[in-house]
């Protein structure tokens, strides 16, 4: 697998953050969405993790 840019992880990050933001939305939250909100949370934590390390080196 290609190692991703600071750039790409960035941007990919920025998008699981909008996408957080749209699910979160007031209103009924089904369990379909829950479970999505969660992965994305997931995402989101792992893309800070490679882009932390990413700026350490």
């Amino acid at each position: 697998m290609a190692k991703l840019s600071l750039e790409n992880i960035e941007l990919m990050l920025e998008d699981a953050k909008d996408m957080l933001s749209v699910l979160e939305a007031p209103g009924e939250i089904d369990e379909g969405t829950k479970e999505l909100i969660e992965l994305t949370k997931e995402q989101i934590a792992e893309l800070e993790e490679m882009r932390k390390e990413l700026i350490e080196k």
